[in-house]
């Protein structure tokens, strides 16, 4: 995630996709604005510097779409999935039937986890959308917070992989402000992948947020090089381009996000914290 110089970072997500309040198209392929997407959407062209990103967490077997023969609602939903995947609101999984997994066995809950990665590449044939597959990934938030209590139940869900092969990447909680949590940076010590913690967006946890922004630091910028573009790619060049500016007082220390990689810098050494060319 980038933010802006001066801007706190805001990840925001939805659960129980898809309803049709929840967003759906007009006939100009665009997001109503009589649905909660759509607002968002007609929000972030009206303010370029929020931009538009989102993780949708989706059920495709425990709802209709909208009305009319099932093959039509069906291309819809398609169309809007196709929608929000090209526009940075990511679809994930959040079981096929919003199965409690405090209450599901572990063959249970690879078979929700599984019906619902085949229900939305179903979908994306239906339009010609396979192309959209691969930008989908294995991300999972919990139904309701409810977690498996027995190991083999823990054990399916961590262990689950989806249609492609890729093992499961992120899981996500769910809280009321009650207990506010905000998640760690991934660089940070105790970021923990396997229990992302939310809010649920209730206007008490708007007002915290806002009363509270200060605890949230903002990012700030700093301009290293000048670089050979034909370095960027390399890894040791970068390095000792970074640790260059902070030695020489042009650059505080700080975890630096550049094109290619992600690097933890201080006055004496410099820390790999994430390959970008190795996703390319």
């Amino acid at each position: 995630m980038r933010v802006p110089e001066g801007k706190r970072p805001l990840v925001l997500s939805m659960d129980d996709l898809f309803y049709r309040n929840q967003i759906a198209l007009t006939p100009e392929g665009t997001p109503s604005e009589q649905t909660g997407l759509g607002l968002a959407w007609k929000f972030s062209q009206e303010h370029p510097d929020f931009g538009f990103h989102w993780a949708l967490f989706s059920n495709l077997g425990d709802k209709p779409f909208g009305e009319g023969p099932q093959v039509e609602q069906d291309i819809q939903l398609a169309n809007v999935i196709a929608w929000c995947i090209e526009n940075d609101a990511m679809v994930y999984n959040h079981t096929f039937r919003h199965s409690h997994l405090n209450r599901t066995i572990g063959l249970g809950i690879t078979s929700e986890l599984k019906s619902n990665d085949l229900a939305l590449r179903k979908l994306l044939t239906l339009i010609n959308r396979q192309d959209l597959i691969p930008k989908v990934g294995n991300l999972f938030a919990v139904p309701a917070g409810q977690w498996p209590i027995t190991e083999e139940a823990r054990n399916a869900l961590y262990g689950y992989k989806n249609p492609e092969g890729i093992p499961l990447q992120a899981i996500f909680d769910v809280d009321f402000i009650v207990r506010p949590n905000f998640m760690s940076a991934p660089y940070a010590k105790d970021f923990d992948r396997w229990k992302l913690p939310r809010m649920v967006a209730t206007m008490a946890a708007v007002k915290y947020l806002k009363e509270n922004k200060e605890l949230i630091p903002v990012a700030h910028q700093c301009e290293v090089g000048p670089l050979n573009k034909a370095w960027t790619g390399n890894e040791s060049y970068m390095r000792r381009q970074v640790l260059d500016m902070v030695q020489s007082g042009k650059c505080s220390e700080g975890v630096y996000a550049l094109e290619n990689f992600v690097f933890r810098v201080s006055a004496t050494k410099v820390d790999l914290l994430h390959d970008l060319t190795k996703n390319k």
